[in-house]
């Protein structure tokens, strides 16, 4: 039985079309997988990173500082029952029983030990994470 294209009752859909799907695919991933790349590239994460440390508020004293096994053995310290994942110079500079003080959006982070305060500001956790990533 010979089939005839010129009498097909049924009509395609505009958006059923393979070309309308393939353009629609292209016009919105396209956008979203350069935004996605641009959210994840070095000096966002930074600028980000920095801006969560400056929204951070912590006050208290550190009663626990060790390597988290469960998460790629990153160095946390803990202030009542709340870990805090610090960043190197941070990390060297707190010992257990230190007070930290950190107001929310500020951008200093205090470390009070018994004869000495050590002062961290945004801009060297800044300079901190720049010297990480210009090494690669």
């Amino acid at each position: 039985m010979p089939v005839n294209f010129l009498d097909n009752t049924e009509e395609e859909s505009f958006f059923e079309r393979a070309e309308v799907k393939a353009i629609c695919a292209v016009v919105f991933f396209v956008p979203f997988f350069f935004y996605m790349m641009f959210m994840s590239s070095e000096p966002k994460m930074i600028e980000q990173f920095v801006d969560n440390f400056k929204k951070e508020e912590i006050i208290g004293v550190v009663n626990e500082k060790a390597l988290d096994s469960a998460n790629r053995n990153n160095p946390f310290f803990k202030v009542y029952r709340h870990k805090y994942y610090p960043i190197q110079p941070m990390w060297d500079k707190i010992s257990v029983g230190d007070s930290i003080f950190k107001l929310k959006n500020t951008s200093d982070f205090h470390i009070i030990k018994k004869d000495t305060t050590i002062i961290i500001y945004a801009e060297d956790v800044k300079k901190h994470l720049d010297s990480l990533f210009a090494n690669d």
